[in-house]
């Protein structure tokens, strides 16, 4: 995938977010080092946030990474299903 095709990826990325009425918060684009982010979230949940990414590491990928915040009872849940599931083998 070439530099351009990696650029318009990112904008077909980031346009469809617009459309979907997400914010973009942060936008950066570095087409000669091939280096795209962006922070996207919706106005109504501003907790989930969306991070598109790609770099020259990332070679001809997207990475997509979602942040959302876990409260700890969420976590020690989890953490208590796992055990289980462990302990029942």
């Amino acid at each position: 995938m070439t530099d351009d095709n990696k650029e318009f990826i990112f904008n077909g990325i980031t346009r469809w977010l617009r459309d979907s009425n997400f914010i973009i918060s942060e936008e950066k684009v570095t087409v000669v080092t091939s280096e795209f982010y962006a922070k996207a979230f919706l106005p109504s949940d501003q907790e989930h946030i969306i991070e598109i990414v790609s770099s020259a590491g990332t070679e001809t990928r997207f990475m997509l990474r979602l942040r959302v915040l876990v409260s700890e009872q969420q976590l020690e849940m989890n953490e208590s299903r796992a055990e289980g599931k462990t302990n029942a083998r």
